[in-house]
């Protein structure tokens, strides 16, 4: 992935490939032991950057403002920007079988959907077997999850049948703000491993660029609810005021990365310009994306699993 993007895309956004080691046998295809990667100089990654900025907006939410500062709303734009120049790179080689753009085959669809029905039965099993852990909000919005099991089986199942225009490729496949790190002008993309809880095979499998974007708002999402949920500055404040202010900062936001990303997309023909489908491949990696964290929260963090089935809340509400 990193060799493909420094020397096949030219793409200046992440450390740039410089070689590997390894051992070359005769009569038996190589083994590689390492890579090399250009070093780069950062300030911090973009999980503690945006978190930064969030200090402040939730200052001006326990005074009752949700003003967003205009240098949060430029530096997500252009991390919009950079995302799109990656995916347009990553799909620049139509030659190359390992990269090159494939259509939704049936065949894809029929794993994909098998996929999401995986996830959703093992998670569904979580909750079940963590619901005395959680606090009362938790318990209701893991009631809530388990009660709209169906429809959400139902939303996936339409992977088989929606007719999609749009292309699949080779995609970060871990994409969120701890990936990325700013430099203080710009930002530098890292880790192209995959999703960790992914086989190697499955992490070669081609998807929709959507799935990292949606990959990179959920990240969002879950910036914005730690420091509102659990912040001593926010204790005094109802939920449902800390709610407001937390889907306003996340609509604001993501509406302004996907501007700025579409915007870029706009030249290449990895996406649809169709509004309706763009819409429902992204809703579609949200939802899978808020069901997968729930392993981390009921694994690790019991308290923190409420962002993520808020995730799951939000998104069945625009689905209805």
């Amino acid at each position: 992935m990193v060799s493909f993007l420094t020397e096949k895309a030219g793409y200046p956004h992440i450390p740039a490939f410089a070689g590997t080691f390894g051992w070359k046998k005769a009569y038996s295809a190589p083994i590689t032991f390492g890579m090399m990667q250009e070093k780069v100089d950062s300030i911090k990654d973009a999980w503690s950057l945006v978190g930064d900025y969030l200090n402040e907006y939730i200052f001006g939410v326990v005074e009752g403002n949700t003003i967003i500062n205009q240098v949060v709303l430029d530096q997500v734009a252009l991390l919009g920007k950079r995302t799109a120049e990656m995916h347009v790179g990553l799909g620049c080689d139509p030659d190359d079988p390992a990269f090159a753009p494939e259509p939704f085959t049936d065949e894809y669809r029929d794993w994909l959907f098998a996929h999401f029905e995986s996830l959703l039965k093992r998670r569904l099993q979580l909750a079940k077997e963590n619901h005395h852990a959680l606090d009362e909000r938790g318990k209701a919005l893991a009631d809530y999850f388990q009660q709209q099991a169906g429809k959400i089986r139902d939303f996936f199942a339409q992977i088989k049948t929606f007719p999609v225009q749009s292309l699949r490729t080779r995609i970060h496949g871990d994409y969120h703000l701890g990936q990325v790190l700013y430099n203080g002008s710009d930002y530098i993309i890292l880790d192209f491993e995959g999703e960790p809880e992914s086989s190697i095979s499955d992490r070669k499998i081609k998807h929709s660029p959507l799935k990292d974007v949606a990959g990179m708002l959920r990240s969002f999402h879950y910036a914005v609810s730690a420091k509102l949920y659990f912040s001593t500055e926010t204790k005094d404040i109802s939920d449902d005021i800390i709610d407001q202010a937390a889907q306003h900062w996340y609509k604001v936001v993501s509406e302004i990365y996907l501007q700025h990303y579409f915007e870029v997309m706009a030249g290449s023909n990895l996406i649809s310009s169709d509004k309706s489908e763009q819409a429902f491949l992204l809703q579609t990696h949200l939802l899978e994306k808020a069901i997968y964290e729930l392993g981390y929260e009921f694994n690790g963090r019991p308290t923190w699993v409420k962002i993520p089935l808020k995730g799951i809340e939000q998104v069945l509400m625009e689905i209805t």
